[in-house]
């Protein structure tokens, strides 16, 4: 729920409770980006303006994973997180 807090390091399970490996964390005023080793991207918190990246205005209490569009080709190398805003940098690849 929100709010919640550990005081210590902790598994998380993302997908189909499978843990995954976080490569880098990066936190917005009001939401929270993750990269996988996999190179996945999870983004909770406030969705406001879709500044999620999940196509609407919604807030996401749990890690959701962001769905890139087919005209994004590449390997996303990093993720930041602004005010009410994200940034996902992209490797290009050969098509």
């Amino acid at each position: 729920p929100s709010g919640y807090f550990e005081n210590q390091p902790m598994e998380v399970s993302l997908i189909n409770n499978k843990s995954v490996i976080i490569e880098e964390i990066s936190c917005g005023d009001n939401h929270n980006l993750a990269l996988t080793f996999e190179k996945d991207v999870y983004t909770w918190g406030f969705g406001e303006m879709s500044a999620l990246g999940h196509a609407k205005d919604k807030d996401e209490y749990c890690p959701k994973k962001v769905i890139l569009s087919s005209e994004l080709k590449g390997l996303v190398r990093e993720v930041k997180g602004g005010g009410q805003h994200s940034a996902i940098v992209l490797e290009p690849t050969e098509t």
